[in-house]
């Protein structure tokens, strides 16, 4: 065998190992990628469910929770593409009864109370979560963007309006135990928490209810403040009395001087 053949012979095979080599990192560069798209996916299908199950219906509208449905069959779809399950067929089934539901009866659920602190934060991070889907969805021409920044304004008023819930929930309990003083300063916080977003309706709304609150709770403060102050008038004229009674020593001497007598 000669040499020029021995070099070609060699150089084929080097060539053959890195084309290997390219195919092998390819292929595997291609399966965390696939493993990694599945991963956001199913997160992504998580975190909807999750604003769907978990968040408090008043920071739900219809709207919203028609997109949340929506998208949520769209992301179930992109994944059985890369993982299919049986169990996608039944999640699919529970959106589209949940969207029938909605367009036959779109009204409000009850409130649920955010009275704690924990809670209210865990509102705003599924606020926040639920400010990236749509930001992601517009940006992937998933929603039309007039309808995506309208939602995505309402969901920034929501995430105040969480915070100002907090403290409107904290002058309920301080004028149940009789504060009405600290009820008023929970609600001037509110009313600070909605300022930036004061021109939104149901802000302005809100607004309104706080301040005829704290205009109810003034009269209240000033009741009790003038009933306190009537309490103590009518200590200290007790007092006065009692002192009137109790005449200097000289006095008591004079009247056993005079009985005496």
């Amino acid at each position: 065998m000669s040499a020029v053949t021995i070099t070609i012979a060699i150089g084929s095979l080097i060539c053959a190992g890195i084309a290997l080599i390219v195919f092998v990192q390819a292929r595997e560069k291609a399966r965390i990628e696939r493993l990694r798209l599945i991963i956001k996916l199913q997160d992504r299908h998580t975190n909807i469910q999750n604003i769907l199950s978990n968040m408090p219906p008043q920071y739900l509208n219809p709207t919203l929770r028609k997109i949340l449905h929506e998208q949520s069959i769209e992301t179930i779809k992109e994944l059985t593409k890369f993982k299919p399950s049986s169990k996608h067929a039944g999640y699919i089934q529970e959106d589209e009864r949940a969207i029938k539901e909605l367009q036959e009866n779109p009204q409000n659920l009850p409130p649920v109370k955010v009275d704690s602190t924990e809670k209210a934060r865990e509102v705003r991070i599924m606020l926040q979560n639920l400010y990236k889907l749509l930001h992601f969805w517009r940006k992937k021409s998933q929603l039309s963007p007039d309808l995506a920044q309208q939602q995505m304004a309402h969901v920034g008023f929501l995430a105040r309006q969480s915070k100002a819930d907090l403290f409107a929930e904290k002058a309920k309990q301080a004028e149940l135990a009789g504060k009405p003083r600290v009820a008023i300063h929970n609600y001037h916080s509110a009313i600070e928490v909605l300022s930036d977003v004061s021109t939104h309706p149901s802000a302005m709304q809100n607004i309104q209810a706080y301040k005829q609150k704290m205009a109810e709770l003034n009269k209240k403060a000033d009741q009790r403040t003038e009933e306190i102050n009537a309490k103590a008038q009518g200590e200290l004229e007790q007092s006065s009395e009692w002192d009137d009674f109790l005449s200097p020593e000289e006095d008591w001497k004079k009247k056993n001087s005079y009985y005496d007598d």
